[in-house]
């Protein structure tokens, strides 16, 4: 991945792509932490929305960002911030993983959570468009996927989707507030 220069997640946002559907993920991520109390996450891809719902929920944070500019805003927002998968403790992991970063990023991360003995829930955004991140896989083996659907159309997507990767079985929720279960890949 070439990360010279401005990224384009930094500048202003196109008229055409709905707000909304930037944030999409938060009532899933909502869920999961009041589902499984969980106290500590692990990004891969820091942003405005996911970072600062984070924090504000008081969770710790870390977070591995691929993009210098981005790294930089993530020292300064988060307990923990490294610009590599291989900078990442092996140990004492968040037990949830949230994946919404570079598209090059995405599948390695997969893998890596997938592969924790300490990760218990992989969230993952922009599921609906599997191929063109190169997820490995939507369900790694030992691992239940639960895919949401948003239910508002977006005029840049085809139905924002946000994934649940649960290690004991699928999450105990059902729908979440504005999703509904859909079936991606």
């Amino acid at each position: 991945m070439n990360n010279e220069g401005p990224d384009p997640r930094l500048e202003n946002i196109p008229a055409y792509i709905d707000r909304e559907s930037l944030r999409s993920h938060i009532p899933i991520l909502t869920a999961c932490i009041e589902a499984f109390g969980h106290s500590r996450v692990l990004e891969f891809g820091c942003g405005r929305y996911s970072t600062l719902f984070f924090k504000d929920r008081g969770l710790e944070v870390s977070t591995v960002e691929d993009h210098p500019q981005w790294l930089a805003w993530a020292k300064g927002h988060t307990d923990y911030a490294f610009s590599s998968i291989d900078g990442v403790p092996t140990e004492n992991v968040p037990s949830l993983v949230f994946i919404d970063g570079s598209k090059e990023s995405r599948a390695p991360a997969l893998r890596w959570a997938a592969k924790s003995q300490w990760v218990e829930t992989i969230v993952y955004h922009d599921a609906e468009k599997p191929r063109s991140y190169g997820w490995p896989e939507m369900a790694p083996t030992g691992w239940t996927r639960t895919t949401f659907i948003h239910q508002k159309r977006f005029p840049h997507t085809e139905g924002k989707g946000t994934a649940v990767l649960r290690r004991d079985g699928p999450p105990p929720f059902s729908s979440v507030e504005g999703h509904h279960p859909g079936v991606v890949g």
